[in-house]
């Protein structure tokens, strides 16, 4: 019997062998017809960009449904960060698979109890 609960994960081999490695919530993770991708990577790799004090990428619709990354970032204080700058370094840094194509400056980015990153939340604050 399953429990449907909106997360995505890799089940590897049976019985006791069983392995579950969770990929993430089903409107946080980007699907193909060929594989699903996480979000983490790109998270990790944004905090790497001088100026960034906190970051994440999410997943986002259009009003005809088509589907794209975007992030929102936390500006260090006093350091200057455009858009621009943000989005140069995607393009350096971040694959294509789930390189942002739209940045928000945000205050603060919503977490859940575990420190994850709270993609509803954050698609909320800036619908």
């Amino acid at each position: 019997t399953w429990l449907y609960t909106g997360d995505i994960a890799d089940l590897e081999g049976d019985g006791e062998t069983l392995r579950i490695q969770f990929i993430g919530r089903s409107e946080d993770v980007l699907t193909d017809e060929f594989q699903t991708r996480s979000l983490d990577r790109a998270h990790a790799l944004l905090r790497g960009l001088k100026g960034v004090q906190d970051s994440a990428a999410y997943v986002t619709k259009d009003t005809k449904g088509s589907v794209s990354v975007a992030c929102a970032i936390v500006k260090t204080e006093g350091v200057p960060l455009t858009e621009k700058q943000v989005l140069d370094y995607c393009t350096a840094k971040i694959p294509d698979s789930i390189r942002p194509t739209r940045v928000s400056f945000v205050d603060a980015i919503p977490r859940d109890g575990g420190g994850n990153v709270n993609g509803s939340k954050l698609r909320a604050q800036l619908s």
